[in-house]
């Protein structure tokens, strides 16, 4: 049977007046615990507590201190986290600074949240971050994606069904580009050859590289994961007019027909199809009349009639004669002797040369202003000199009515006149499907005699240097 001592009356105030009386009070650490006969068990350390020291690195710095317990000691770390004070220990000096450290280097980049995550939410990001090493892309990023695909699966299907349905419904031999990769690959290849094998213009390939480029910015994916509603979408975004949407959806009909030759998409893929594309009304044809050519002419300084004449009576566009970023048609390429005029393949719209016939009326116009070498036309905006010319001569210059419209002057006269579509197809550089679209046509009079466009082709073809300072009002077929 076990026997309760009891303890004698400590008072605290008596023992705090005895202790003073003798002297200042010393730093006491006390620890009380309970021995095996439930006495209570007081020890001290009487080892004078010192203030923390800090590990410097750079600007930061970290307190610590160390501590003793038994024959063992160890060392605590003190920092902050959003307000709240935190503490560490290690259990040795090197164990400590290297700790340390990593909170420094992580508070000096701002990454102080990362420190409150628990070892297994470190251990998880860790492992996300090695998953997604082989796409190059941040994890940011790739959670971004998953959740905007997520999004817009049917309820119930995972990412993993619908790459089955992918697989499942995509034929073999198909490799997947994305549309950028896509459009590089074509304009490379345009710039090597044609659609149909025939040589294409500089111009005709940035104008496509524009608009493809536009539409690759806005759709990086496959292609094929394009939806027609999707395509129509973007292309009333871009807020144009209908001819120039049509321009657009014929770039991106380029690119689905080189996509499919190439094998990137399957061959029955028509989303393109259901994409709208109206029949747009043949744009009227603006032509000058002989009278206004001949006003047109007394109006022009002498250094710009080679221009006028070359254009009106040959039909040769402007940008051959004198285009942005390649050379100017050159005297050297007109031979009157021969009565031919050569258009390089490098100035050339189409990109492939011809020679031009000189006839009678355009050597006279040329003859006066012949030079062996050197530019035909000085001047470098053609259009801007044009329209102040049309101007000065009462010609109306307004939209669609300055450029080309000698060339189409000089093709519609020239139909009008009995010459076949082919022959000045040829002589253009042009098509005969264009040449039905964008050019007026004679059409028979109920009278018998000559249409009013083959009557005015007549006067046109007549006029020589000695009778453009006179209207040809008396002129009778």
């Amino acid at each position: 049977m076990s026997t309760i001592v009891p303890h004698p009356t400590v008072d605290a105030k008596q023992t705090r007046q005895s202790l003073s009386s003798s002297g200042p009070l010393p730093s006491l650490r006390l620890k009380v615990s309970l021995d095996q006969d439930g006495l209570p068990e007081v020890s001290h350390n009487d080892r004078e507590r010192r203030p923390a020291k800090e590990f410097k690195f750079g600007s930061v710095r970290v307190p610590y201190q160390h501590y003793q317990r038994g024959d063992e000691g160890y060392w605590m770390l003190f920092y902050r986290i959003n307000g709240r004070r935190i503490r560490e220990t290690r259990s040795t000096f090197a164990k400590a600074k290297a700790r340390a450290g990593q909170i420094a280097l992580k508070i000096g980049n701002g990454e102080t949240q990362m420190l409150s995550l628990k070892e297994a939410d470190k251990a998880s990001l860790l492992r996300a971050r090695e998953l997604i090493a082989p796409t190059k892309k941040t994890l940011e990023l790739v959670a971004s994606e998953y959740a905007e695909v997520f999004a817009k699966l049917p309820p119930g299907m995972t990412l993993a069904d619908l790459w089955k349905f992918y697989v499942e419904h995509r034929p073999a031999g198909i490799v997947a580009r994305n549309t950028p990769e896509l459009v590089i690959d074509l304009l490379d290849a345009r710039r090597k050859r044609g659609a149909r094998g025939k040589p294409v213009s500089e111009r005709w390939i940035k104008s496509l590289g524009k608009q493809l480029e536009l539409f690759s910015e806005h759709f990086t994916g496959p292609l094929d994961a394009i939806s027609g509603s999707e395509i129509e979408k973007w292309l009333d975004g871009l807020k144009v007019g209908a001819h120039t949407r049509g321009n657009y959806r014929a770039a991106i009909l380029q690119l689905v027909r080189y996509a499919k030759f190439k094998r990137h998409i399957p061959k029955d893929w028509g989303e393109l199809d259901g994409v709208d594309d109206p029949d747009l009304p043949d744009a009227e044809v603006v032509i000058l009349t002989p009278d206004q050519l001949t006003d047109l002419l007394v109006a022009a300084p002498s250094d710009f009639i080679p221009f006028l004449a070359i254009t009106a009576f040959s039909g040769v566009r402007h940008e051959e004669i004198r285009g942005h970023g390649k050379p100017p048609l050159d005297w050297s390429a007109i031979d009157l002797e021969q009565g031919t005029l050569y258009v390089q393949a490098s100035i050339a719209k189409t990109g492939r040369d011809r020679i031009v016939s000189l006839s009678p009326q355009l050597f006279d116009w040329l003859r006066p202003h012949e030079k062996r070498s050197g530019p035909v036309c000085s001047t470098k905006n053609t259009s801007n000199k044009l329209w102040r010319v049309k101007e000065k001569a009462g010609i109306p210059c307004g939209k669609n009515q300055t450029r080309n419209t000698l060339r189409k002057s000089y093709i519609s006269y020239s139909l009008a006149a009995g010459r076949t579509a082919v022959q000045v197809a040829e002589e253009c550089g042009t098509s005969v499907a264009k040449i039905r679209t964008n050019y007026k046509r004679a059409r028979p009079s109920e009278s018998g005699k000559p249409s009013t466009l083959a009557r005015e082709a007549a006067r046109w073809f007549a006029l020589h240097p000695m009778q453009a300072e006179m209207l040809q009002i008396n002129f009778i077929l």
